[in-house]
C-alpha cells in the first residue's frame, strides 16, 4: 500500500543520469516487443472478430483472468478470447517495481471507485481503487487456512461438485502454479507445502527493513508466536514476512503470446453479455465491448462458454448489465430482465484495515526515497539491474494472523466486551497486524508527519455490502456499498486490533525505534483513550485492503447464490464467474493466490468436462 509521494519515485530517478536511460532503453524495447501480441483497440478487434467465433471468452484479464486465456489456450484446438478493460500491467515501469505499484492508483490505469457514505463508519465515502491492467492487483501470496475451503465445501454440502471445495482436494492447484524459491535467511519453511513447478514465482525477494524485523521481535515479546511459514497448514498462526508476485508476467509470458489460438484486446472493456433465448433454454453466445461509453459497440461469439473473471466489482456489474440479477432493480434501471437471480451483487465482503502511525527515529522508514536526489538513483539502479534495494520492499513487509479470543494478547480483565468467533476452525485468525517502514494516509493521498504505519485488519468481517447498478450505461460505474461496521462485532475487533497495535508500540526492541511527538496525527498518546474514543478513531480511519470478494457467491441457489459448485450462473449452464467474486465466505487471508488457485481447478477440472 504505498504513498503517493512514494509512487513519484520512478518520475524522479528516471532522468537522473546516462546508466538509468540505458536501462529504460532496454525495458523499453523489451515492452514493445511484448506489445506487438496485443490487440489493444478494440475497432481493430471487433473487424478482425466480426462473424468469427471462439471456444471460450474470457471477461477480465486481471488476477484469475490471466491463467484461464493461458490455460485454456495449451489446447491448440480452443480458441480463445482475453477482453481486457485496460492495458498491460507489465508494461508499465511503476507494476514492476514493488515499492512503486501503488502509482496506479487515481490514475488511467484505476477505475477510481468510491463507496457510498458509510453510515457505520463515520459517514465518509471510502476510496476503492481497483486496477485497469492486465494481471490485476495481486500482491501478496496467502493461502488462507484449510478451514477456509472446507467451509465453502460445507455450505455447498448435498450439491454436485462441493467436495471438490475441500482443502485437501484444492491443495494440488496452489502447488500447481507456484515456485517458491528457497531462502537461507528463512530456512525452517517446510518445503512439501509449497510448489516448485509453477509459473508464479514467489519467496522472500523483497526488502526487509529494520523496522520490520524490530516489529516482529516486539510481537514475540507480547505473545505472537513466530511462524515459519503461515502458508504451512499446521502454522497459519503467528508472525512472519510478507511477498508479492503477478499474474501477466507469469501466465502470459511471449511464447503463451504467440499462440494463435489465443487473442488477447487490451482497451476492450466488455459492455453486456449476449445471449440466446429463441430455443426456450438461456444461452450466452457472445460478448459485447467497446473502447468508449459513445464510442462503436463490438461483439465476440462464444462457441462453447463465456467466463467472467473481472473481479468482485466487475463482474457482478456485468451480470447485471446483462439482465442477469433482481428483476425489481433491473426494470428499476429499464434493463431486461434475461434471467431472474436476486444474489447478484449481494452479499459483498471486504476486509477492513485500521492504521495506527508513529514518528521513527532518522533513517528507520523508507520515506527518504521519495525526496528524490543521489541515493534515490542508485537505488533505482540496484532495482534495474540486481533486482534487490529498498525499492523491492512490498511494503506490507511483516504480518502476523491472530484470534481475538486469545486470552494471552486480550486478557477479558482488560477486554470485557464479548466478540464473536468468526474463524472457520481453530486455526483460523481473524485479525491481521502487518507494518509498513513509511507513513501514510487515504492510501496516500493525504499528507502526515513522517513515520511508519502499522496497521490491523479484520479478516472474518460479519458485515455485508451489496453492488448495485447506478445507471443502464456500462460506463457509469456501480454503486458500491460494502456496509463497514455495520455488524457490532466488527468494529470491536478492530478495537483490539488497535490496541494491540499501540501495545507493540510500547515493545521492545520495536519502541526504541521510535521518538515520541504529541503530533494530533500521530499515536504515540493513544494509549490512554478509553474505548469510546478508540471506536472513534477506528470509525473515522477504516479503509479498504484491497480485498472485496463474494458479490456474485457460490452458494445454493436457496441462499442467495449466484453460482453453483461448478461455478456456472444459475440459469445459464455455459455462463461461468471465476474471480473472487465467487468466494461463498471471505478467506481468512489476502485473496490473490484463492483466486489463481481458482482459476488453475476451474480450467483442469470445470471448463470442457
Amino acid at each position: 500500500m504505498p504513498t503517493r509521494a512514494m509512487t513519484q519515485l520512478p518520475s524522479v530517478v528516471l532522468i537522473s543520469g546516462s546508466a538509468a536511460l540505458v536501462a529504460i532503453s532496454v525495458l523499453f524495447q523489451l515492452l514493445k516487443h511484448r506489445k506487438k501480441h496485443f490487440i489493444d483497440k478494440p475497432e481493430v478487434v471487433g473487424k478482425r472478430v466480426a462473424g468469427k467465433q471462439y471456444d471460450y471468452i474470457v471477461v477480465g484479464g486481471g488476477t484469475a483472468g490471466c491463467v484461464l486465456a493461458s490455460r485454456l489456450s495449451e489446447d491448440s484446438n480452443k480458441k480463445v478470447l482475453l477482453l481486457e478493460a485496460g492495458g498491460s500491467g507489465v508494461a508499465q515501469p511503476f507494476s514492476r517495481i514493488p515499492a512503486a505499484f501503488g502509482q496506479f492508483m487515481k490514475s488511467k490505469h484505476d477505475f477510481q471507485l468510491w463507496t457510498v457514505p458509510q453510515i457505520f463508519a463515520d459517514g465518509k465515502e471510502k476510496f476503492w481503487p481497483r486496477p485497469k491492467l492486465l494481471g490485476g492487483c495481486a500482491a501478496r501470496f496467502h493461502i488462507g487456512v484449510p478451514s477456509d475451503y472446507d467451509e465453502w465445501a460445507d455450505i455447498m454440502a448435498g450439491e454436485d461438485g462441493a467436495e471438490d471445495w475441500k482443502f485437501k482436494n484444492l491443495k494440488k492447484y496452489f502447488l500447481k502454479f507456484e515456485n517458491y524459491t528457497p531462502c537461507s535467511k528463512f530456512p525452517l519453511v517446510d518445503l512439501s507445502f509449497r510448489g516448485k513447478d509453477g509459473p508464479v514465482q514467489t519467496g522472500y525477494f523483497g526488502a526487509f527493513s529494520n523496522l520490520a524485523s524490530k516489529f516482529i521481535l516486539a510481537c514475540q515479546a507480547i505473545g505472537i508466536k513466530p511462524s515459519n511459514d503461515v502458508n504451512n497448514p499446521s502454522s497459519t498462526l503467528g508472525i512472519t514476512k510478507g511477498r508479492r508476485s503477478s499474474t501477466e508476467s507469469a501466465y502470459l509470458k511471449a511464447d503463451v503470446l504467440q499462440r494463435p489460438n489465443l487473442t488477447v484486446a487490451t482497451n476492450s472493456p466488455a459492455t453486456r453479455i449476449m445471449f440466446d433465448t429463441t430455443t426456450g433454454q438461456k444461452i450466452a453466445v457472445g460478448v459485447e465491448f467497446a473502447k468508449s461509453r459513445h464510442g462503436p459497440r463490438y461483439v465476440a461469439r462464444a462457441r462453447k462458454e463465456v467466463i467472467l473473471s473481472a473481479g468482485a466489482v466487475h463482474s457482478p456489474h456485468l451480470l447485471l448489465l446483462s439482465g442477469i440479477g433482481p428483476a425489481a432493480h433491473l426494470t428499476e434501471h429499464g434493463l431486461s430482465c434475461v434471467h431472474d437471480l436476486p444474489g447478484v451483487g449481494q452479499n459483498l465482503t471486504d476486509h477492513v484495515t485500521v492504521q495506527t502511525r508513529f514518528r521513527t527515529k532518522p533513517g528507520e522508514t523508507l520515506n527518504a526515497l521519495s525526496q528524490g536526489g543521489f541515493g534515490a538513483f542508485i537505488n533505482f539502479l540496484r532495482w534495474s539491474f540486481s533486482g534487490s534495494g529498498p525499492l523491492c520492499s512490498n511494503l506490507g513487509e511483516a504480518a502476523g494472523f491472530i484470534r481475538v479470543e486469545d486470552p494471552a494478547l486480550f486478557p477479558p480483565s482488560k477486554f470485557p466486551k464479548q466478540v464473536m468467533d468468526v474463524a472457520s476452525g481453530p486455526a483460523g485468525p481473524d485479525l491481521e497486524v502487518y507494518c509498513t517502514p513509511l507513513g501514510y494516509k487515504s492510501h496516500g493521498f493525504s499528507k502526515i508527519p513522517e513515520g511508519d504505519i502499522r496497521s490491523t485488519n479484520i479478516v472474518r468481517p460479519l458485515s455485508k455490502g451489496t453492488l448495485t447498478l447506478r445507471s443502464s450505461d456500462p460506463f457509469d460505474h456501480p454503486v458500491v456499498d460494502p456496509r463497514y461496521l455495520e455488524h457490532p462485532n466488527d468494529l470491536q475487533v478492530l478495537v483490539r486490533g488497535f490496541r494491540l497495535m499501540l501495545r507493540i508500540a510500547r515493545t521492545e526492541p520495536f519502541s526504541s525505534l521510535l521518538i515520541e511527538d504529541k503530533d494530533s496525527q500521530l499515536d504515540h498518546y493513544l494509549d490512554d483513550l478509553d474505548d469510546e474514543a478508540i471506536e472513534t478513531t477506528v470509525k473515522e480511519r477504516v479503509e479498504t485492503p484491497y480485498h472485496p470478494a463474494c458479490s456474485a457467491r457460490m452458494a445454493p441457489l436457496a441462499q442467495g447464490g449466484v453460482v453453483d459448485a461448478k461455478l456456472r450462473v444459475y440459469g445459464i449452464s455455459n455462463l461461468r464467474v471465476i474471480d473472487a467474486s465467487v468466494f461463498p465466505k471471505i478467506i481468512s487471508g489476502h485473496t490473490a493466490a484463492p483466486c489463481i488457485a481458482l482459476a488453475e481447478f476451474a480450467a483442469a477440472e470445470l471448463i470442457g468436462h
